[in-house]
């Protein structure tokens, strides 16, 4: 799809910066309902700079978002 948008300009992109991650995923569950953490540590490489990074994320999987909320104000 992008080449299509792109024509003849696809051949002029460059990568300006890569992205490693590792993620490690767990499923928990709260009072019933279900809430999948994610842990991810990376980093992002451009040129000679390296600049890394760590994020948490919490989805409601299943169940009420309360559920959510009480966790994530555990962090």
């Amino acid at each position: 799809m992008i080449i299509l948008l792109l024509g003849d300009h696809f051949a002029n992109l460059a990568a300006l910066f890569t992205v490693r991650v590792q993620r490690r995923r767990r499923r928990i569950e709260v009072d019933g309902s279900v809430i999948e953490l994610a842990i991810d540590r990376g980093e992002v490489l451009a040129g000679e700079r390296c600049e890394r990074f760590h994020e948490v994320e919490l989805e409601l999987v299943s169940g009420q978002r309360g559920a959510l909320f009480d966790l994530a104000r555990q962090f």
